[in-house]
């Protein structure tokens, strides 16, 4: 009896604990719309974007790892009148449906009141939609002004915040974290004068009263010092702009490597790291002096970090020569369904700086930016500069509907003939769209992960590979 007892209770600890192997936690997100397409997106603590598009009665399955934020943010285009963000932890399910009305979304699910809040939370001047700029802000703004605007805010937060707390069916968790969310999104507001310094002008000195008002404000940070990267995706937007307001103080403008060096002396542990680590990969972007940051980021990192690693596999995508590379000649299918080679499209172009642009049908902001790259073509003469557009599509017929109403002009387009047996797609690690590339006129690599063609930095980074001797910079 003895015997069978602890082989049953071995049997119950082993269907309790589940195999080692089990999938990670999960959300559920259900587009319950009868008709309208629903766009998601969220950020891991890599601020790589996740893009989905959902069909009608479609299912998005959010899953929770070591690089989730928990709870994460899952949010809906900000084109709409009102941005909104979703807050999901694991084991959650939500029903979201498009509302044509309101212009807006509507949620159901098992936490209401916290889906309620969540939306109202959208529609407020604090949301949580974006980065930074829920006040315009230009650099002849008087202070005065700016704090008034400011203070508006703040006290709009403090009567959501007093709301959050005292309404009941949330909780606590979901409580804890929305409160820490928006004061730091408060404070990122506070730091715009820094985070929106015109590089061209003269840091204009702070008046010491705002200056107060920011030293009161950055105890939060000290605060949170012992929280992980997975907590908070707004405490990175905060340590970034108080690093850049830090930046300021010292009448420097904080680009990316400034922010770097003002990161590593100013923040400890996973502060420190993580800031570094987002500053040194937007760097990589525009590939300028950060190979040194990035082995001097390399010796005090933790060992085994996986920012470093990120880093280090983002640095050896760049300065690949394509056609070196066999195993890249992967077979494209052209609008007239014939069969074309990426290193015959790569060949027809040799001699001009190529900007690729992987997008699809199903995916908005890749639409939204499709505007943006045509308008550069047009920027630089055909010796010069293409656009070869390269779609992951699998619906050939949803490809070709796309491509007539958005790139109806456009030769240099095609849809990979077996998008999951792509090896150009895995080389270069392309698992989210849109995503951009710059070759050079010997078809080499040279931004494997370019900026958005909408992005000022892009055309810099451009101009720089087709008049090299001008900018210096090749």
């Amino acid at each position: 009896m003895m015997k069978l007892m602890i082989s049953l209770l071995v049997l119950m600890s082993f269907l309790l604990i589940g195999p080692s192997n089990a999938n990670p936690l999960q959300a559920t997100v259900i587009n319950s719309s009868i008709e309208k397409k629903v766009f998601l997106y969220y950020k891991d603590v890599f601020l790589e974007q996740k893009n989905h598009t959902l069909s009608p009665n479609d299912t998005l399955y959010v899953t929770f790892d070591a690089d989730s934020f928990s709870p994460v943010m899952v949010s809906t285009p900000v084109g709409n009148k009102h941005g909104a963000g979703i807050f999901l932890m694991p084991g959650d399910t939500v029903y979201i449906s498009y509302n044509e009305a309101e212009d807006n979304y509507d949620y159901t699910g098992s936490h209401l009141v916290e889906l309620a809040l969540a939306k109202k939370l959208g529609q407020a001047r604090f949301s949580l939609v974006g980065p930074y700029d829920q006040i315009a802000y230009g650099s002849k703004m008087k202070f005065e002004y700016f704090l008034e605007e400011w203070h508006k805010v703040w006290s709009e937060s403090e009567e959501f915040i007093i709301e959050l707390n005292s309404t009941h069916g949330v909780r606590p968790i979901f409580k804890a974290h929305l409160e820490r969310e928006i004061k730091l999104r408060l404070f990122s507001i506070l730091l715009l004068p820094a985070i929106l310094q015109n590089p061209k002008e003269v840091i204009r000195p702070y008046p010491q009263f705002y200056q107060d008002t920011v030293r009161a404000y950055a105890k939060i940070l000290q605060e949170l010092e012992s929280f992980s990267e997975n907590a908070s995706e707004r405490l990175l937007y905060a340590l970034l702009g108080y690093s850049m307001y830090k930046a300021a103080l010292e009448g420097r403008y904080g680009d990316f490597k400034v922010q770097y060096e003002i990161a590593k002396r100013e923040y400890i542990g996973h502060q420190r790291e993580w800031v570094c680590f987002v500053a040194l990969k937007a760097a990589q972007k525009s590939n300028v002096g950060v190979n040194a940051l990035i082995l001097d980021y390399q010796t005090w990192a933790p060992p085994k970090s996986k920012f470093v690693r990120i880093l280090m596999t983002a640095k050896e995508l760049n300065e690949v020569a394509i056609l070196h590379e066999a195993e890249l000649n992967d077979s494209l299918i052209t609008h007239n369904n014939e069969q074309a080679s990426l290193f015959e499209i790569i060949n027809k172009n040799k001699g001009k700086i190529i900007l690729i642009d992987f997008w699809a049908s199903w995916c908005m902001p890749c639409l939204i930016e499709l505007p943006a790259s045509q308008q550069m073509k047009e920027q630089y003469s055909d010796e010069d500069f293409a656009v070869i557009y390269l779609s992951i599509d699998t619906d050939t017929e949803k490809w070709l509907q796309a491509s007539a109403k958005h790139l109806w002009n456009v030769s240099e387009s095609y849809r990979f003939e077996r998008k999951e047996m792509a090896n150009f797609l895995k080389r270069f690690k392309v698992r989210s769209i849109p995503r951009y590339m710059l070759i050079d006129r010997e078809g080499v690599v040279r931004y494997s992960d370019a900026p958005h063609p909408s992005n000022p930095d892009l055309q810099e980074l451009l101009e720089a590979l087709i008049y090299p001797a001008i900018r210096g910079k090749y």
